[in-house]
């Protein structure tokens, strides 16, 4: 991976200002991993922008760490996120028992993508004629 990403990110971009090179569950890098790409990160080129996405922070090296910025992010409360799905619903025209959404905000513990496969979950089982929601 780190061979092909540094070939690509030689290139400047033919349309947009940057190239954004997304490295999801980056705590999953091994240590080799990352010190392929230590030049890189250190000296990248003004078009290359990189973004580490983790839960485990203190899983990527010190080297890579020291070099980027931390912008940690927050669950969502549960009235935001309740206020939330019912607006997705109604704009989705998916029809929604009262009590739902508190159960499925709970089960998604105040993380938006879990709260959302929590509900599309419940929606297939309830359209597949299962009530055991």
């Amino acid at each position: 991976m780190p061979a092909s990403l540094r070939e690509r990110a030689a290139f400047a971009p033919a349309r947009d200002r940057y190239k954004i090179f997304i490295l999801d569950e980056a705590h999953m890098v091994t240590p080799q991993g990352f010190n392929a790409l230590l030049k890189l990160v250190e000296e990248p080129p003004p078009h290359i922008r990189f973004i580490f996405a983790t839960t485990e922070p203190d899983k990527v090296i010190g080297t890579i760490r020291s070099r980027t910025h931390h912008y940690p992010f927050r669950l969502v409360p549960p009235p935001v996120l309740g206020d939330y799905l019912g607006h997705l619903c109604e704009a989705e025209s998916v029809q929604v028992e009262s009590g739902v959404l508190p159960l499925v905000v709970r089960a998604g513990g105040g993380s938006v993508r879990d709260s959302l496969s929590v509900l599309d979950q419940a929606h297939r089982r309830v359209r597949c004629g299962r009530r055991d929601v």
